[in-house]
């Protein structure tokens, strides 16, 4: 696919304008304007149009997960999703090897991500960081229902309109990575990684909770959680499992019988005694927040929702009901 091509849809046409690089994603995504057909308009003036590299076998197949999550009426009917416009081609051809032209999802389109968003202008925007947060636990929650996870929460995945506006849109996008709640370990991203998953035990609903804290967190203070700062792939879980050390000193919870998880969390425990700057900057969870200049209530919900232990961490339904959510509003 090139700038200017157009394609058909099933609905409407789509010219393509620009492709889309920023962010870590596998696929191919341009954005797209959508040309009216027979007279009649299309759902928006612009829209993403999403394919796999026909090389890219893990693209292809996260591709199709998306699309068969869309068919879910539960997720495709929610306005806490990206919304899905339409699917041009075969929708048997998203992860076809053979297939000479994959298909592509047609997405709505949003004007930035939250990684496009600087986080020192909008602390204090409490409309905005509502309407994130409401995104994020809704989607858990309806996510819930159907027993599955979203184990890619993370500033890329969170999309935004109307950001300087009393009434910003946020969604929830990218959703290949969806998966059945507690069949999936090793998941989630480094920063955004609960503490369970690093012992070695599956995503279930409440590592999603971790994810959305953590994601804020990471947002505010790029850094603070995961693998920045490693000096190398083979450092990574260990350097990731040291900061969560630093940020929680209580952290006890022990890795699963398992070698590789066990010489992970003991590289952490070496790299802290071991004086790493890097990772000896990062402070206790209380003393970051203080640095932060975030609002009060941010900080009582970040305590409520940053909870090592997954027995005692709340689920997305009960943190709408927390006093800690309702102090945001």
């Amino acid at each position: 696919m090139k700038v200017g091509q157009a394609l058909s849809g099933a609905r409407w046409n789509y010219r393509l304008t620009k492709p889309l690089e920023e962010g870590v994603h596998q696929s191919t995504i341009f954005k797209a304007q959508v040309l009216p057909r027979d007279g009649f308009d299309g759902p928006a003036k612009w829209a993403i149009i999403k394919t796999a590299p026909p090389d890219n076998k893990a693209a292809r197949e996260s591709l199709k997960q998306e699309y068969d999550i869309y068919r879910m009426s539960s997720i495709a009917s929610h306005p806490c999703f990206q919304a899905i416009y339409n699917i041009i081609g075969d929708p048997k051809n998203l992860d076809d090897d053979a297939a000479d032209s994959p298909a592509c999802l047609v997405l709505e389109w949003m004007d930035c991500t939250l990684a496009q968003v600087p986080s020192k202008r909008h602390l204090q925007d409490h409309i905005l960081i509502k309407a994130i947060i409401d995104a994020v636990l809704s989607s858990l929650v309806t996510l819930d229902k159907e027993k599955l996870v979203n184990t890619d929460i993370k500033i890329d995945n969170i999309l935004l309109s109307n950001v300087d506006t009393d009434h910003p849109i946020v969604k929830i996008g990218d959703l290949g990575l969806v998966r059945p709640d507690g069949r999936w370990h090793h998941a989630q991203p480094f920063a955004m990684r609960a503490p369970e998953v690093y012992r070695g035990l599956a995503c279930v609903h409440r590592s999603q909770v971790w994810a959305l804290a953590a994601t804020l967190l990471c947002w505010i203070k790029p850094g603070v959680l995961g693998t920045a700062g490693s000096p190398g792939s083979l450092y990574r879980e260990g350097w990731c499992i040291a900061k969560l050390m630093r940020l929680f000193p209580g952290w006890t919870g022990p890795p699963i019988e398992d070698a590789v998880r066990q010489s992970e969390f003991e590289l952490g425990k070496a790299l802290i005694e071991g004086s790493e700057p890097t990772i000896t900057d990062v402070l206790s969870l209380e003393d970051e927040m203080q640095t932060m200049g975030i609002l009060p209530e941010m900080m009582g919900l970040l305590r409520r929702l940053l909870v090592v232990d997954p027995g005692d961490r709340p689920s997305a339904a009960e943190v709408l009901a927390s006093e800690e959510y309702r102090n945001l509003k």
